[in-house]
């Protein structure tokens, strides 16, 4: 019998990375034969690409070590590398140290690596925790344009989405669906357009055969936050961390 502790846990997200992305990688990720994949989603997923311009500014800084170091096309070069061998750990491991070899000695301080995540690296900043009155500054100072999420059917990353979800259903591979958190300042300040839209597109995903579970508003007055949208990366909030955790055990028992 497998135990928990036989399994490997990998995150390759990007930043800002979108369904539709996704969707190019996913026959090599199959192709690992995972037992589980577990896929955080949100509104800013699903929005229409021509109207997010001002979100792209105005939040570049606030995660991307690919934006001053790496564009796209260099990061999925390093996904299909990752992808396409047998050992994801030896990789990963290489991903990090060329990373590394890529800053100087002040910005590597500047800048914390993850062993399994190989293509996430953050700057340091995002471990802080901000109080109600500075995510009330950072949200008045970089409002959140989210653009417009258009309806389901007509929605390329919903279809990319789903495409994703059957491909991963037809591999006998178990797959989560999640919301991801946001912070209350956030969530009252969202478009009725696009709340209602999200909630259209929950419903048709959950007409596929996986689970889904909602974050949305489970943390948005704990003092856990990084900005609006993030939560820290600290000890002291990983409450977030220790649910998805908890979600993955479940599956795996």
């Amino acid at each position: 019998q497998i135990s928990k502790a036989d399994y490997l846990v990998y995150n390759i997200a990007i930043p800002s990375d979108t369904p539709t992305q996704r969707l190019r990688s996913i026959d090599k990720i199959i192709s690992l034969k995972p037992e589980l994949v577990v896929y955080g989603i949100s509104y800013r997923d699903f929005a229409n690409k021509s109207t997010l311009i001002k979100s792209e500014s105005s939040t570049k800084n606030l995660f991307s070590i690919s934006d001053q170091f790496f564009n796209r096309n260099k990061i999925m070069n390093r996904i299909n590398n990752f992808l396409n061998l047998d050992s994801p750990k030896f990789v990963t491991v290489q991903v990090l140290n060329s990373l590394l070899s890529s800053l100087n000695k002040q910005n590597q301080n500047n800048y914390v690596l993850i062993n399994n995540t190989p293509f996430f690296p953050y700057l340091n900043e995002v471990e802080l925790i901000k109080n109600s009155t500075e995510l009330q500054m950072n949200f008045e100072k970089h409002p959140p344009d989210l653009g417009y999420i258009d309806n389901p059917e007509k929605n390329d990353e919903v279809i990319a989405i789903e495409k994703i979800i059957d491909k991963l259903e037809k591999n006998n591979i178990k797959v989560i669906v999640f919301t991801t958190p946001h912070a209350r300042i956030f969530l009252e300040n969202l478009d009725i357009h696009n709340q209602n839209t999200y909630k259209l597109i929950l419903n048709k995903l959950s007409q596929h055969n996986v689970k889904m579970y909602s974050f949305d508003n489970k943390y948005q007055d704990q003092d856990i936050w990084y900005d609006y949208y993030h939560v820290s990366l600290n000890q002291k909030s990983l409450v977030f961390t220790n649910d998805i955790t908890k979600l993955i055990n479940q599956e795996l028992e």
